[in-house]
């Protein structure tokens, strides 16, 4: 399984099969709602208003990856699809800093080091320039980056861009942003009773249509945080012998290669 881009050059190659799979990962840029300057509810509305979402994921997945407006990606129940798809608004913006008191910031964007997110990190940093937001992208090695929001170390991280692997339950996807996960997954540090107790009653929700309004309103409450900036679940490309017929479970996550046949 490849990205899609680092696919295209295998599509004319005889002997060779590439099929464009949907994902259920999710990747989005985090800010830490318990450290100043993003305390401050203005500050990350600002930040989600400067930034250009299409811009950064053309920038990181070339134009080959779709655009997330909120935490469940559309193949999962509850995806909210009137989510709100948040325009780049410099002077509006500009308006909330100045109103939190908010000058000359200067804040750190931590990353994985991989291309993708340096892309996207890079775009970020320009963007945010133009509302007067000074950002030090901080790349780092999977190792130490993905132990940045392990408990006290995680109350230093200014913002963050992380990618999620999906289940298809959205109680699975939902888990990671409740109280019990500060110091573990939930980096933005990010705590709303209203949210744990949604996720709590959801998960033994029998109803399947109270049941997608309860997590549609658990993403509610992360929007109105404005802690979160969605920005794609990606895409993948799986690429195989023109004969063999892959097998996984829908993302494709999880290969079933006791499923693997030969195509007649």
């Amino acid at each position: 399984m490849l990205a899609p881009a680092s696919a295209d050059p295998l599509r004319s190659v005889p002997g060779l099969t590439v099929t464009d799979e949907p994902s259920i990962a999710y990747v989005w840029l985090g800010m830490n709602v318990e450290k100043a300057p993003f305390n401050d509810l203005r500050v990350r509305q600002a930040v989600r208003l400067a930034l250009d979402v299409d811009q950064m994921i053309t920038a990181g997945y070339n134009g080959k990856a779709p655009r997330l407006n909120t935490l469940l990606p559309p193949q999962i129940m509850g995806h909210w699809k009137d989510a709100p798809v948040y325009k780049r608004n410099v002077a509006e913006a500009k308006a909330l800093l100045a109103a939190a008191g908010a000058s000359n910031l200067k804040v750190k964007l931590l990353i994985l080091n991989q291309a993708a997110y340096q892309n996207m990190a890079l775009v970020a940093r320009a963007l945010l320039a133009d509302v007067g937001i000074t950002v030090e992208v901080d790349a780092q090695e999977g190792g130490t980056f993905w132990n940045s929001g392990k408990g006290d170390v995680g109350k230093n991280i200014d913002m963050f861009i992380i990618r999620f692997n999906g289940k298809h339950d959205p109680n699975f996807i939902m888990q990671w942003f409740v109280q019990s996960q500060v110091g573990n997954w939930n980096w933005q540090r990010w705590v709303s009773p209203e949210y744990d107790a949604i996720y709590a009653k959801s998960a033994g929700e029998l109803d399947p249509a109270k049941r997608r309004q309860e997590v549609i309103d658990a993403q509610r409450l992360m929007d109105k945080s404005a802690a979160f900036v969605w920005l794609t679940n990606e895409a993948n490309a799986v690429v195989c012998k023109s004969w063999l017929r892959p097998a996984a479970v829908p993302g494709w996550l999880d290969w079933q290669y006791d499923d693997f046949g030969v195509k007649t």
